[in-house]
């Protein structure tokens, strides 16, 4: 739908307005002025009478006044004037629809009877002269149109104005008692109250806020006590029993805690960017890759770490692709040379925050993807996880592939990430490849 000015919708209101109100103006102004003239009409003929009626003569007067005897008008119009008095002006159409005049008296000597006439055809009557007033009067009503727009649009301008002031105080604004003022010092009303009730919204938004931020507070203070109570009964545990498999599940699982308590904590600091420093990435990522390795190998999945060398376009890959990487004497001695190639990866973060991030897309990842290897791939500014979605089977075609490919893993584990990537001021993308390939970069703005 398009949208509309509000300048131009009150300019058609007020051209409206002035149009309707110029119409009727005008028409009081011809009836008063047809009044007047019959008025005018009337009394011309009533003076003339007299000075006819006096002098028993014709001679003066006008050529549109003619002096006839009650036997050469017609029958109707003498019985018309018959039903008056003497003097008493009558007012008829002729034939041709011109207006007559009609005036029956007597002379003052004889008393005789006789008829004036006055046709208003041959007179300059306003009929006559009508076009002439209207192209007098059409300039004035162009006059005030423009004057309409004008005020219209000055009209608008200030309330624009008003309202600009209004949102300028709100974002220079700290707290919602700054508006006290502009409400207090705003002349229009309605502006005025919208303040007041922005006010109100931003009052009740700054509470609805401190409880959240209490009640996650409270939670992520609550929750650090006991999943530190549980990594060291864990411990103990794994010395007395033989199930691997559910030790490191439990591990897995007190680590994804241990993150999002601290990702809680992160998010409810009141600082806008907090104290960082250069992240080893990739010893992040190797120690991901070898807590969700039973995670993958359930899955029949692999995660292999390529690094790109600074100012070379060679990649290094630091594992076979269709194996993870294995705690060997000799791929040790590959991470150990990959992690020292790597030391100019210029990720500014800490330590928590990025294994936060590379863990809930490395989750979503494994959870997400169909057979292919899951590659992370680090570079001197940037870090790259790239899987293909496992996209299930519909009766609905390519539409519903299309919608399934754009939902899956977008949990509140990813808006989670990236409010946490703003808060560091760090840049995470997710980026998809004809429905089927995921690419999520995580880099420095």
């Amino acid at each position: 739908m398009p949208k509309k000015s509000l300048a131009s919708i009150l300019k058609l209101q007020l051209w409206l307005h002035t149009l309707l109100t110029s119409l009727f103006f005008i028409a009081v102004l011809f009836f008063f002025l047809f009044a007047m003239e019959d008025y005018l009409h009337e009394q011309q003929l009533k003076n003339i009478s007299e000075i006819v009626a006096a002098n028993d003569s014709v001679k003066g007067i006008p050529d549109y006044i003619q002096l006839y005897t009650p036997k050469e008008i017609s029958p109707d119009w003498l019985t018309l004037l018959e039903q008056y008095a003497f003097s008493h002006a009558v007012e008829i159409y002729n034939e041709q629809g011109n207006v007559i005049h009609l005036l029956r008296s007597q002379f003052n000597d004889n008393e005789k009877v006789f008829i004036l006439a006055l046709d208003t055809s041959k007179t300059n009557s306003l009929w006559t002269i009508s076009d002439k007033l209207l192209m007098f009067i059409l300039p004035w009503i162009v006059v005030f149109l423009v004057l309409a727009s004008f005020l219209a649009k000055r009209f608008i301008s200030q309330i624009l104005d008003q309202f600009n002031l209004l949102l300028s105080t709100i974002n220079k604004s700290e707290s919602p008692n700054n508006l006290d003022r502009f409400v207090q010092e705003q002349p229009i009303d309605e502006i005025a109250k919208f303040a007041q009730l922005f006010n109100q919204v931003w009052q009740q938004k700054i509470e609805i806020l401190a409880r959240e931020k209490q009640a996650l507070e409270y939670l992520s203070h609550e929750l650090r006590t006991p999943i530190q109570s549980s990594l060291a009964t864990l411990e103990l545990l794994a010395l007395k029993t033989q199930d691997r498999r559910a030790i490191e599940r439990l591990t897995r699982s007190l680590n994804r805690m241990t993150r999002l308590s601290n990702s809680i904590l992160y998010l409810m600091e009141s600082e806008s960017l907090l104290p960082t420093y250069q992240v080893d990435v990739f010893k992040i990522c190797q120690q991901l890759v070898d807590e969700l390795k039973p995670l993958a190998d359930a899955k029949r999945q692999t995660i292999s770490i390529n690094t790109i060398k600074p100012k070379m376009d060679k990649i290094i890959p630091l594992e076979n692709e269709n194996t993870l990487v294995e705690e060997t004497t000799t791929e040790a001695s590959r991470v150990e040379q990959a992690s020292a190639n790597n030391t100019s990866v210029k990720i500014v973060a800490t330590q928590e925050v990025i294994e936060t991030l590379l863990s809930i897309l490395l989750t979503n990842a494994l959870n997400h993807s169909n057979n292919n290897p899951i590659i992370i791939t680090i570079s001197h500014d940037q870090i790259r996880i790239e899987n293909e979605i496992k996209i299930k089977k519909s009766t609905q075609g390519k539409n519903a592939a299309k919608r399934e490919g754009h939902q899956q893993g977008f949990g509140i584990g990813l808006t989670i990430a990236k409010r946490l990537a703003n808060k560091f001021n760090l840049k995470l993308n997710i980026l998809f490849i004809e429905q089927k390939q995921v690419i999520a970069t995580i880099s420095n703005q």
